[in-house]
This record gives structure tokens, C-alpha cells and sequence, in this order.
């Protein structure tokens, strides 16, 4: 299934993987994510399981809740939804395809196909002990009522606190690193640390959506860790109805001040720039209304507007009205790992990309993406938007194609089909308890 049979050491752990996992391969793929599947935007967690659903039975776990509450509405929204689960003490969605989910459940429009959810009523309280106890015994008892068969089940998580989900996935482990959590502001970063160095070096395939990303798994002495850089729906963006295009600015993406650098937002707006943002503000439990508020009352020249948190499609059109997209984020721990969704999304959109020097893009630039410094960021832009841009519209798309969600699911698939072979049978022994 997940590894081809050989001899690994990794962080001075040898293990043996000989062909014990079974022969019919892997059916069914528990997901362990890091978001609620109804999130606001949609990353790489749903889109990962909206494709294998495709082809095998996949149970999406939402978001155990990694990030300590805070005393704010939406943070007290998320307590009730948590405790009126366990209250209920009934996780389960189901999709449509089988037959009975509730869509006040599952949210606003019906599940991919092959696609179960699983609301794990947990407490987000995971650097306790007894806590990490009691959420070990809930999250099982969920698992368990499921009545997979451990065989032929596969476990790919985002999450490196697994809680020992592993014994339910006898068929490997996926570790699919899209942030450096541990740097992310509430998370429990000892924890998770902890977590990854007991994941990483015993993990079937260990995947890292950026180059910062991967350098740190390898700390763990994996050297294998293969790097899947974010990708976009290209087909979405490029098919958009044609236009006439504006010297118009675009960022779509979370409104977070933990990534933005609404200053340089602003003095893009001060130089007389055209600027669309689109997104959810306060996806991270903190709140970016009054930094959007303040950039839409700027006085000209320029001009700020705030278009909403859009759907797929009307993100795509709006897209479709602008010339430059931009990534203006913070250099910080947490962003000097991420290699933005959004790159892709605004070159298949047509758009040029210019954004701030991330690590993640270091080796990227080139062609239409634009890496610069943060002194120079507006210039940048302002130079893009004075150039016509028709004629480079097809350049930017086809710049875009080889990263798509249509090449990612081959990867997914070669990955899932790859002979079976992982070793042992007992995940205990095998240095898989995981945290909790």
C-alpha cells in the first residue's frame, strides 16, 4: 500500500516492512484534519478527501481543536458546539450516498460522494494530561462504532496528535504536514513537537507542502520526506467568463492578522492602487474587522473595497476582473513556513503574483511570480498594473497548469496504490501509540 517493502532507520529507529499489511490493499482512509470539513475556505484537508473519496470510503475527522480557547463570541460559539456534541454523545454524518445524514450536520450543501464525517466531541484543553486521557477514550469509542476494518484502513493525518488512531489503520500512516503548527499562536507547540517526533520517523510516507516545511520534518532524521507544494483549481480559475480586465489589486484569502501585513496593504492603497479583498475574517479565533474597516476608509487615491468571503465560483470571476494578485504577509515563524494556496489560484486566474519574500517561495520566482522585498512591495505592484496585461494571460495560466488538483489526485492515487507493505501488525510495538 503506502511503502514498498525495504529495510528503514530513521532517527536511529530501525524498521522492517515486509508485506503484512494485506494484499486487497487500502479500502477505506481515515483522515485526521485540522479543520471542520464546512470550514469557511476549503485547503488541502477537503480537497484531499473529496478525491480519495472518489475511489475508496474516506471518514473525515473535524478538527480536534488544537488551539486553546480564547474569551471571545466566536471561540465561545466553537465551546458550545463542542460540549453540545458530547453532551449528544452522536458524532456521526454521514453522506448522502449512505443514506442517512442530516443536513443541518453536514452543512450547506450535500458531502462529496464517499465522503463520512466524524464531529469527535473532544475537549481543547490537549496539553492536560487528564484531558488528553479523557479525549483518547472519546475519540476511540467514535472510531470504534465506525466498524472499520483495521487492515485495509489507512490513516492520513494533518495532525500530529493523533491519539493512537493508528490502531484503527493497520494498513499505514499518511503524516501530511501543511503548517508548522507548532508555531502557530494558542497551539499547544510542546505538545505537538513531542507529537511529530514520535510520528515522523515511524510514518508510512511523510508529505510537507513546502520546502520550510520538509527541512523541518527531516529534523526528526527522516530524509525521505517528499514536498507536495500547495496547488489550486485551474480549471476553476481559467474558465471564469472573460471580461475586461481593470488595473485592480486582489488578495482572497483568511483575513488574519497572524499572516497579513495590513500596513503594507494600506500604503499599497496610499500609492493609488485599486485594491479587492475577499475572505472570512477571524478564521483563527482573533478578528481582522477593524484592520479591514480602517483600509476601506482610506482616502485616495487609491481605494480599498472588501467583496466578502465568496464562493469558489464568484472568487474565480472576481479574478477574473483584476490584473495583480498579491500575498502580502507577515514575516513571522508560522508564515516562513507556508507556501501560499493562492499562487497557483491567481496565475490560473490570469493574474500576476507579486508577494512578499517568503521562504516557501525561495527558488519560485520567475515568469509572473514575483518575489520581493517588503520595501519594495507596493513599487512592485504598481509596476505590474502599469503594464497591459492581456498578452500575458495565457502565459500566466499555462504557468499555472502542472498545479492542479487533477495532477495532485494522481499523486494521491499512485500513493494509495502502491503495493502493500507496511510492517508488523501491532502499532504498539511498532512505536505508533502516538500522543494522547
Amino acid at each position: 500500500m503506502t511503502v514498498e517493502p525495504r529495510t528503514a532507520a530513521r532517527g536511529g529507529t530501525t524498521r522492517r516492512t515486509a508485506g503484512a499489511a494485506g494484499t486487497a490493499g487500502v479500502r477505506t482512509v481515515l483522515l485526521l484534519s485540522t479543520a471542520d470539513f464546512w470550514s469557511s475556505v476549503w485547503t488541502n484537508k477537503q480537497h484531499v478527501a473529496r478525491i480519495i473519496g472518489q475511489d475508496r470510503a474516506v471518514v473525515y475527522v473535524e478538527s480536534l481543536g488544537l488551539r486553546e480557547p480564547r474569551l471571545t463570541a466566536a471561540d465561545a460559539v466553537r465551546i458550545a458546539r463542542r460540549l453540545r456534541r458530547l453532551w449528544r454523545m452522536r458524532p456521526l454524518a454521514v453522506s448522502p450516498r449512505a443514506g442517512s445524514a442530516r443536513q443541518r450536520d453536514v452543512g450547506p450543501r450535500p458531502l462529496p460522494d464517499g465522503v463520512r464525517l466524524l464531529s469527535p466531541a473532544v475537549l481543547p484543553w490537549h496539553r492536560y494530561a487528564p484531558v488528553r486521557a479523557l479525549n483518547r477514550r472519546l475519540l476511540h469509542r467514535s472510531v470504534a462504532g465506525l466498524g472499520l476494518d483495521p487492515h485495509h484502513t489507512l490513516l492520513w493525518t494533518f495532525s500530529p496528535v493523533t491519539y493512537g488512531l493508528e490502531q484503527f489503520a493497520r494498513a499505514g500512516v499518511v503524516y501530511h504536514a501543511v503548517d508548522l503548527l507548532h508555531e502557530i499562536d494558542g497551539l499547544p507547540a510542546p505538545l505537538l513537537r513531542a507529537a511529530e517526533a514520535r510520528l515522523v520517523p515511524v510514518a508510512d510516507a511523510v508529505l510537507a507542502s513546502s520546502a520550510p516545511i520538509r527541512d523541518h520534518l527531516r529534523t526528526f532524521g527522516r530524509l525521505d520526506v517528499q514536498l507536495w507544494q500547495n496547488v489550486a483549481d485551474v480549471t476553476l480559475y481559467a474558465s471564469a467568463p472573460t471580461i475586461q480586465r481593470e488595473p485592480r489589486v486582489l488578495f482572497a484569502g483568511n483575513l488574519t492578522g497572524a499572516k497579513v501585513d495590513f500596513p503594507l496593504v494600506a500604503e499599497l492603497v496610499r500609492a493609488g492602487a485599486l485594491v479587492d479583498l475577499a475572505g472570512p475574517i477571524g478564521i483563527d479565533g482573533g478578528s481582522a474587522q477593524r484592520e479591514v474597516a480602517e483600509l476601506a476608509a482610506l482616502p485616495g487615491p487609491g481605494r480599498a473595497r472588501y467583496l466578502g468571503n465568496l464562493a469558489p465560483a464568484d472568487l474565480a470571476a472576481a479574478a477574473a476582473r483584476c490584473t495583480v494578485g498579491i500575498i502580502p504577509y507577515l514575516d513571522n515563524p508560522y508564515t516562513r513556513g507556508v507556501f501560499p494556496m493562492k499562487v497557483y489560484e491567481y496565475l490560473a486566474a490570469g493574474l500576476a503574483v507579486v508577494s512578499t519574500r517568503l521562504p516557501g517561495l525561495a527558488g519560485e520566482a520567475g515568469g509572473h511570480l514575483h518575489v520581493v522585498d517588503r520595501d519594495g512591495f507596493a513599487g512592485a505592484v504598481l509596476r505590474v498594473l502599469a503594464v497591459p496585461s492581456s498578452a500575458d494571460v495565457a502565459a500566466r495560466r499555462a504557468q499555472a497548469g502542472p498545479h492542479s488538483w487533477e495532477s495532485r489526485a494522481r499523486q494521491i492515487r499512485r500513493l494509495l496504490d502502491r503495493p502493500a507493505g507496511v510492517a508488523g501488525s501491532d502499532p504498539v510495538r511498532e512505536g505508533r501509540r502516538g500522543i494522547g
